[in-house]
């Protein structure tokens, strides 16, 4: 089972360092990345190309099948869970769990309000 860790704002990645061995001593694939624009990742120039969060998720999840995971998750912290939950739904994975993430942040083009709605009507 693999597990993608995305990050809250103003943050990067290392604010999963602390977790990220007791998730690993579990057994679990993990792979915590910096959305663009955060941390080390470069901010792309355009706005459309910035706000791609869904295509650092599509990589991170690719990521984690070409290593061997079956079943994925996305863990979102905040920012991460409000962006897990928007993207969420067009991938392919077991679930998404969102610590303490908005509904939605309209200035960073996420809204898990209307994706959320869709995915479970698909699934019940």
């Amino acid at each position: 089972m693999g597990v993608v860790l995305a990050h809250e704002s103003p943050a990067d990645l290392c604010g999963w360092l602390p977790y990220m061995a007791t998730l690993a001593d579990s057994g679990l694939r993990l792979l915590a990345f910096d959305f663009r624009g955060f941390g080390d990742s470069d901010r792309p120039t355009s706005d459309r190309d910035f706000f791609a969060y869904g295509r650092d998720f599509q990589a991170a999840v690719g990521r984690l099948r070409a290593d061997g995971a079956r079943k994925i998750f996305l863990i979102g912290a905040s920012f991460g869970g409000v962006a897990a939950f928007t993207y969420g739904p067009t991938l392919p994975l077991a679930g998404v769990v969102s610590l303490s993430g908005e509904t939605s942040i309209p200035g960073a083009h996420l809204n898990a309000r209307s994706r959320r709605r869709r995915a479970f009507a698909r699934r019940c």
